[in-house]
């Protein structure tokens, strides 16, 4: 092989292997990009789960206080009201006893108290309603 032929050689294979070094870089880019894309979706993913966990607990706390609520107004209410209609009533001519006053004055605290948690939990009660409907209905 003479120079010549020789020269042209080395020229091709240099210009190859240089080729070959640019697209391996442009893959090494490409495969970069992609995998900082990837790692931004993962994270995204990961905040939009952590948010869609915490509407839930969100809303599995607010049912619960809103039974809870309802538990109070219903059931502890009307229990109070059955032992205070039985403090309220003494048989004829019989005077009540300061004791007796004292119980019925602490029971309808209790029950004053207890309907005002069970609203104060039962969200669905505030939710539909105008302050001004709110504040009659608190008023009654």
């Amino acid at each position: 092989m003479d120079e010549r032929g020789f020269i042209f050689v080395v020229v091709v294979g240099t210009a190859f292997v240089l080729g070959l070094i640019a697209i391996v870089g442009l893959l090494m880019i490409a495969n970069s990009s992609r995998r900082q894309r990837h790692r931004a979706e993962l994270a995204e993913l990961g905040l939009r789960h952590a948010r869609e966990v915490m509407g839930a607990e969100r809303e599995a706390v607010r049912q619960t206080l809103q039974e809870v609520g309802a538990e109070l107004h219903d059931n502890v209410s009307q229990l109070l009201m059955v032992i205070h209609m039985g403090l309220n009533w003494l048989p004829e001519g019989q005077k009540p006893l300061p004791r007796l006053d004292a119980s019925r004055e602490a029971l309808a605290e209790c029950i004053k108290e207890v309907r005002r948690l069970g609203h104060t939990l039962n969200t669905d009660l505030w939710e539909d309603r105008t302050l001004e409907t709110a504040l009659k209905d608190l008023a009654d």
